[in-house]
């Protein structure tokens, strides 16, 4: 009868991505800022693959903060609204005559464990980077890491332990991809933005902290409205702050002395700019320290808190409760068995 249950709860979260995936949209859009000399090393020629959360206007941003610090970057959207690695996989790679791809920005679908088992994230961004490589082997891979609704915009504090604690579990999907990579004999590795602790770091930061400068004046709601448009999605600033984190993470250079567009209060864009700065260096220098044995279990304790979390996102009426409890036990079952051996 698990089974038959198992079964049941693999076709239908089939289902809900198939009604989520919106249609493919494949957007080209050339350099921004002076024109360099094109080095390799400046990864100047991007795909970035995703959804919603790597929607427009984060690849504008990005471009604009890589051309402001003299690195001319030209991007191709790869957008699906609400889909997996492996949907848009399933379509055809998309490709440039011009010339390969330098970069690769990747994302997964944010229900972390559920992705996981249902779409098979370990596979499908194994064999995505492959396609990325055999075109360009001295292109450069990176996952970002997507974060998951909020269920109280004005009390984050849940939302900020979850992102915590998914963090590692997001690592080892890369770990895991980087194992078998190894395993095939071949130097190439995916590397990994941490987008979704820096948004709930920022947030922490933001909720406490009175004296955030360019925010002394909002309250913890407005501060909030600043970065988030609604429980997931970011507003410009927020997009513009996670681009900051990516540049930072994939190009490690200063930012000090960048103009933020003008849409933005200067001050409020400076200093997202310097926490984005300050968190991939403290990220950086904590990173080897904090590396977990990803063969180990996913520990139960986090199946269990992505259980209550994502209960607490869909919110269900009384009519339906008793079927989410049957539901969260059956995929906390299911879960804790399925990644008893890690991620493998």
């Amino acid at each position: 009868m698990f089974a038959i249950a198992c079964a049941s709860s693999t076709i239908f979260s089939i289902a809900v991505g198939a009604a989520m995936l919106g249609s493919e949209t494949i957007e080209v859009h050339p350099s921004s800022g002076l024109q360099q000399p094109f080095l390799p090393s400046d990864k100047g020629h991007a795909l970035i693959s995703g959804h919603s959360l790597t929607d427009r206007p984060f690849p504008d941003y990005l471009s604009e903060i890589a051309g402001n610090a003299g690195i001319p970057i030209s991007w191709k959207m790869q957008h699906a609204s609400g889909s997996s690695i492996g949907q848009r996989l399933a379509g055809k790679f998309p490709r440039l005559d011009t010339r390969p791809y330098d970069l690769l920005i990747i994302t997964e679908q944010h229900g972390l464990l559920d992705s996981l088992a249902w779409h098979d994230t370990v596979s499908a961004l194994y064999r995505f980077h492959s396609d990325f490589i055999a075109a360009n082997p001295a292109g450069t891979s990176y996952f970002y890491t997507p974060w998951i609704s909020l269920t109280d915009r004005r009390d984050p504090v849940g939302w900020i332990d979850y992102e915590r604690q998914a963090l590692p579990v997001w690592r080892c999907v890369v770990e895991r991809v980087n194992a078998e990579i190894a395993a095939a004999g071949r130097p190439d590795r995916v590397r990994f933005i941490p987008t979704s602790l820096a948004l709930a770091e920022l947030v922490e930061r933001l909720m406490s902290d009175p004296a955030f400068n360019g925010f002394e004046d909002q309250d913890g709601a407005a501060r909030m409205d600043a970065i988030f448009a609604d429980t997931v999605h970011l507003t410009p600033l927020g997009a513009y702050y996670v681009a900051a984190v990516s540049f930072a993470t994939i190009y490690g250079r200063g930012m000090d002395e960048l103009s933020p567009p003008r849409m933005f209060d200067a001050t409020q864009a400076s200093a997202l700019r310097t926490f984005a700065a300050e968190f991939v260096r403290n990220y950086r220098a904590r990173a080897s320290s904090d590396a977990g044995d990803c063969a180990k279990p996913v520990p139960l304790a986090f199946v269990l808190q992505y259980m209550s979390y994502t209960v607490q996102i869909r919110r269900p009426d009384e009519r339906s409760r008793l079927m989410a409890q049957l539901h969260r036990l059956k995929n906390t079952i299911h879960f804790a068995w399925r990644f008893r051996n890690g991620l493998g």
